[in-house]
C-alpha cells in the first residue's frame, strides 16, 4: 500500500471497521446482483433504470459504486463477473456520470447551509475593531 493510502487508514481506523467492511461487501454483492437482473431483462424500462440509480447513488455505501464501476472498466473484469454485467455496464456509459451530478445537486443544495455557517465563522473571527 502506498503512504498516503496507509497514512489514511492509520488516520481514520473508522475505514477499516470490520462492520463497515462487511456491509461493504454486502452492497457490492446486492448492486452485482441488480446490475445482472438488469443486464439480462433484455433491455430495462427506463423506470427500472431510475429505480437502480437512486439505489447506487443514495446510499450510503454510494462510493461502492463508484469503485465497482471502476472495476468493472478493467480488462479483466469478466473473469470475475459475468460478462453480461461487464456489457451491460460499457453499454450504459451514462452510469459514470450518475455520482457526479448527484453530487453536483447535493452540493448546490448545502450551498445557503455552507454560506450561512462561512458567514456565522468570519463574524466570530472578525479582528475587533480598533477603538
Amino acid at each position: 500500500m502506498d503512504p498516503r493510502g496507509r497514512a489514511t487508514l492509520d488516520t481514520l481506523p473508522l475505514l477499516n471497521n470490520e462492520a463497515l467492511i462487511r456491509a461493504r461487501q454486502r452492497r457490492r454483492l446486492t448492486l452485482l446482483r441488480d446490475l445482472e437482473a438488469l443486464a439480462t431483462s433484455g433491455a430495462p424500462s427506463e423506470d427500472a433504470m431510475d429505480r437502480f440509480r437512486e439505489k447506487a447513488t443514495q446510499d450510503p455505501f454510494s462510493d461502492v459504486f463508484a469503485a465497482l464501476l471502476a472495476f468493472l472498466a478493467l480488462p479483466g473484469a469478466m473473469a470475475f463477473v459475468p460478462e453480461s454485467v461487464v456489457n451491460f455496464v460499457t453499454a450504459h456509459g451514462e452510469m459514470r456520470l450518475w455520482l457526479a451530478e448527484e453530487d453536483a445537486e447535493r452540493a448546490l443544495a448545502a450551498t445557503p447551509s455552507i454560506t450561512t455557517a462561512a458567514d456565522a465563522i468570519r463574524l466570530r473571527t472578525a479582528p475587533a475593531a480598533p477603538q
